[in-house]
């Protein structure tokens, strides 16, 4: 086998998988073991020679970069989590129709109404109930029931359905980092969402 064909696949596959490396040890004893075999009458030439400890000093490098590498990721997930971690406890903004106990409700209708019906649909029971805001009142909504609720909110002026635009502030229940280490807050009931994603926090 030539020492050069083997330092070519271990720079070609040195970040893929740790275990193809072909390391300083293995590629010494390769190439004693070339200088060993040689052709007498076609003795490896001393540049050839040079060029092959080259190629060890290469795989090397690039076996030390690649740990760095490795090294530098697991210590910026890390630190991005404990960063992130001032998150846990407050009420972030979210597009979410699910709302757990501490969650609040902001609730925009798009025109004049008299009243905004705040509807309520257990996840664990079925049960449906509605809360009434009238004109006047302030459009925020706090949930403090125990199960996970989806939630759904429309207004009324006289007979008229008028729309509205909700933002759901969730309580951080902790930080996670997914497999490719990407930074998550999750909810109490298991929802997550990316940090990237998180426009607003309330205390």
């Amino acid at each position: 086998m030539n020492v050069q064909e083997v330092a070519g696949s271990a720079t070609q596959n040195s970040y893929t998988k740790r275990s193809s490396y072909v390391d300083k040890e293995q590629f010494l004893k390769i190439l004693v073991a070339q200088l060993k075999y040689q052709n007498p009458l076609q003795p490896l030439k001393p540049e050839e020679f040079l060029g092959q400890l080259s190629q060890l000093t290469q795989v090397e490098q690039l076996q030390n970069i690649y740990s760095s590498v490795e090294s530098m990721k697991e210590i910026l997930n890390h630190s991005s989590s404990l960063n992130f971690s001032s998150l846990l406890g407050k009420k972030v903004g979210t597009e979410s129709q699910f709302m757990t106990k501490g969650d609040e409700l902001y609730i925009t209708p798009s025109e004049d109404y008299d009243t905004v019906t705040v509807v309520l649909q257990d996840l664990s029971t079925g049960e449906r109930r509605e809360t009434i805001i009238q004109k006047g009142q302030p459009l925020v909504y706090k949930y403090e029931g125990e199960n996970p609720v989806f939630v759904s909110v429309f207004g009324t002026k006289g007979r008229k359905t008028i729309i509205c635009q909700t933002e759901v502030y969730r309580v951080v229940s902790r930080i996670d980092v997914d497999s490719e280490g990407k930074i998550k807050v999750v909810f109490e009931d298991g929802q997550s969402i990316y940090v990237e994603n998180v426009k607003k926090v309330k205390q």
